[in-house]
């Protein structure tokens, strides 16, 4: 069972460049107007998924999860304010967040966020963060600083209250920031991050070598998380952390009927004010989810979608070695892929898999490992355990500290010709 989710893209503008992004960068934000009469069609959606789709499948009763989305959602403050209020009275809504780079934080806007109790989500691609999120120029916000590790250094006391006791952000992996993982993950933790959630983004952009330096690469950062273990210390990365849950549910009960939350139990609502299965279908306007009725019939049939994007039926994956855990990849991919997942996908997710089972065998005597298993789905590990560095700390230093660590590994330049933009698969 799984409470709906909606993001809602409050702008499309964003004051950095990311090569990797599928939203268009351009001066787009959701006016309350659009909003206002979304939200009426939002709550007949929510209602529709839980009384129309399969059971098991999607969102059972009408509570919902809200997060706000972009592009950057800071430079749209007016609006946050506006729905932010509107959610929190609606007694169905159980959470609202924010997902940000944060390098927008000012005083007023945290405080605002401390008083409204928003949650936050971290965009922060680490080590590499200047060179794959370059600021966008002669844009006032990004006024006075160089790049954007020197806008989160000026604004470490705002960072530490954003993410609380928390210490969690999502990296952004690609091809051309791979080749500096262990790295990347060193820098996190030395800067007081033990909940750094690496995952790749976009799963049809992946070449043959691209995908064989991520096999070399993802071996290497798992040597360095079995140290972390080893010394006691409990890290939590993103992409072996979901195999790890997806492992244990899978073998003991069966694997979710979902990959993720895109059609099945969730949509974004974009600047227009309309409904699709995520950002991804939203930046290309494909399978809208805008309620409209063509004799009497809904035009998005929930429980037709939570079939089709259901893992368990893909025909590809049933002979699989991890057909009984793994939850495939990006539902945009794979129907724009036959409905099947794609097969740099299938490559990327056997590759961390194998990891996540190497780490366990080396560290099933571990006290820390014991204790992360014990506690894998509720969080919540014995303080003795975690990261004592649990700070947000120099960024310099932390660099300076990392490279010292990283020392037999040449640290790998990003350049724009690493950066992919293919829409298709590439392997395969």
């Amino acid at each position: 069972m799984a409470t709906f989710t909606l993001e809602v893209s409050v702008t499309e503008k964003c004051n950095l460049a990311c090569p990797y992004c599928y939203v268009a960068n351009i001066d787009k934000f959701l006016s309350i107007e659009k909003f206002d009469k979304a939200f009426i069609e939002f709550k007949k959606m929510v209602h529709r998924s839980s009384t129309t789709g399969l059971p098991g499948s999607g969102n059972q009763g009408e509570k919902y999860h809200v997060s706000y989305f972009g592009g950057e959602p800071l430079l749209n403050m007016e609006l946050i304010r506006h729905a932010t209020r509107k959610f929190k009275a609606d007694p169905a809504c159980e959470h609202v967040g924010i997902i940000s780079n944060l390098s927008l934080l000012t005083e007023e806007i945290m405080e605002y966020i401390e008083k409204a109790g928003l949650g936050v989500s971290w965009s922060f691609d680490g080590l590499s963060s200047n060179e794959s999120r370059p600021l966008v120029k002669n844009m006032e916000e990004n006024k006075g600083y160089d790049n954007v590790l020197d806008m989160y250094n000026s604004k470490r006391h705002l960072l530490k209250r954003a993410l609380r006791n928390e210490r969690f952000c999502k990296v952004m992996l690609f091809p051309g920031n791979i080749e500096n993982m262990t790295e990347n993950l060193q820098f996190l933790v030395e800067m007081g991050i033990n909940c750094p959630d690496f995952m790749c983004v976009r799963d049809d952009i992946w070449s043959e070598e691209d995908i064989r330096v991520f096999r070399v690469e993802c071996h290497r950062m798992a040597d360095q998380l079995i140290k972390y273990f080893d010394q006691g210390k409990i890290i939590v990365i993103g992409m072996f952390h979901l195999a790890i849950r997806d492992i244990l549910i899978g073998m003991t009960k069966s694997k979710r009927p979902w990959g993720c939350f895109a059609g099945t139990h969730g949509a974004v609502m974009s600047v227009e004010g309309e409904f699709y299965p995520c950002a991804r279908f939203a930046s290309k306007k494909l399978l809208p989810m805008s309620g409209k009725e063509y004799n009497g019939v809904e035009d998005y049939d929930f429980a037709y979608w939570q079939k089709q994007l259901n893992p368990q039926n893909y025909s590809k994956c049933k002979s699989c070695k991890l057909y009984k855990v793994c939850n495939a990849g990006c539902s945009y991919s794979q129907i724009r892929n036959g409905n099947q997942p794609v097969d740099s996908v299938c490559e990327l997710n056997h590759i961390f898999y194998d990891e996540t089972l190497r780490i366990a065998e080396e560290c099933k005597n571990m006290p820390a490992y014991i204790e992360y298993v014990k506690k894998v789905f509720t969080g919540g590990w014995d303080n003795k355990y975690l990261h004592k560095n649990a700070d947000v700390n120099d960024i310099k230093e932390s660099i300076k500290r990392a490279a010292e660590q990283g020392s037999n590994h040449v640290l790998h330049p990003i350049t724009p010709t690493a950066m992919p933009y293919k829409e298709v698969a590439v392997y395969g």
